[in-house]
């Protein structure tokens, strides 16, 4: 299976509020979110259903389950 990283920003009075990022548990969306993570933005994750989200869990990231 094929996972397609994107990424997607909320913006609000010129400053990013939170980024979701689809394909988060895949190879890109991991480097994503630990770039990311350094620069102290807040993530959102949207994962499918049988994904393991455990790690991201852990990174403090909130995780969005898809159908």
């Amino acid at each position: 299976m094929y996972t397609v990283t994107a990424i997607y920003a909320m913006e609000v009075g010129g400053k990013i509020v939170k980024i979701l990022i689809t394909g988060a548990t895949g190879l890109l969306g991991g480097y994503l979110i630990k770039e990311l993570q350094k620069r102290g933005e807040q993530i959102r994750a949207l994962i499918l259903p049988l994904e393991n989200a455990d790690l991201l869990i852990q990174q403090g990231i909130e995780t969005i389950r898809g159908i």
